[in-house]
């Protein structure tokens, strides 16, 4: 609420809260939730006093749990990394670079979230750089990928789409990040990607290509819909009905399903495309 409302006067608060919590923290704020909350009220207030936020970027808080300790301060320090980056920290990349290698992949996922966000040549070379290295947690890849594509698109697009012949979760990663850039030349990635798999992988690209919005995209999908053994067209049926279309393509598409003759497919139909 201080952070919502700009209530500058309670910065001197909320540094002492923080500063109160980081003593035994286990104890005064387990699960790191009181240094969370005020970092990200400081950030709101454009606090720019950088010691603080190093201290939260260093904070490592391990905590009793089934099995082995749990650290509760991933999540803070990835807060205080875009607390670096929203006051302008001379070595931001520096912290980043450490951050990416985090123990904690809510931790990484933060680090590689504030590269995307900096249109600079240093952060696609960050995020070119993580993604080369691979990380055992999707979404980690998943954000170096859309982080490229977010701030240097056509640069990155031939890059980020070599991903999509991994055999692992890499390719679904670049199949929405390709997706989310709405770049035509991402669809017809998607589709000759599409064209190349087979089996299960092969259906997991057709959502990407739905969220392209493209209407080379709706064409293609619609083909599978027509044309492809049911499992694939029930899956680009579903795929199509994620985005916003007009009334022409969907009175296309069903067109298309009552052509085929097919009562389960009219089933997915009704559900997908509710009158």
């Amino acid at each position: 609420l201080a952070g919502e409302k700009k209530l500058q006067e309670l910065i001197p608060d909320l540094v002492r809260v923080f500063e109160r919590c980081l003593k035994n923290p286990v104890k005064t704020d387990p699960g790191c939730r009181a240094k969370c909350g005020a970092v990200e009220a400081l950030t709101a207030l454009e606090y720019e006093r950088a010691d603080l936020f190093l201290a939260g970027l260093h904070c490592v808080q391990k905590e009793p749990a089934w099995g082995d300790p749990v650290d509760t301060a991933d999540k803070l320090r990835g807060l205080c990394a875009y607390a670096l980056y929203a006051a302008g920290h001379p070595r931001l990349f520096f912290h980043l670079v450490d951050l990416l290698q985090d123990p904690e992949p809510v931790a990484r996922t933060a680090a590689a979230q504030v590269l995307g966000s900096i249109d600079s040549e240093v952060s696609e070379l960050l995020l070119r750089m993580k993604a080369h290295q691979g990380d055992p947690e999707p979404a980690v890849l998943g954000e170096c990928l859309g982080g490229l594509m977010h701030i240097a698109p056509q640069a990155s697009l031939a890059f980020v789409a070599g991903f999509l012949v991994r055999e692992d979760d890499a390719a679904s990663e670049a199949g929405f990040a390709l997706a989310e850039s709405r770049l035509p030349e991402a669809c017809a990635h998607l589709i000759a990607a599409h064209q190349r798999r087979i089996g299960a992988a092969r259906d997991a690209l057709l959502l990407p290509i739905a969220l392209t919005r493209q209407d080379e995209a709706f064409t293609y999908l619609l083909g599978i819909v027509g044309e492809s053994h049911p499992a694939p067209a029930e899956a680009a049926l579903r795929a199509l009905a994620t985005q916003p279309i007009g009334d022409g393509k969907k009175d296309r598409v069903a067109a298309t399903v009552r052509a085929r003759g097919d009562a389960d497919l009219d089933a997915v139909l009704r559900d997908a495309f509710p009158p």
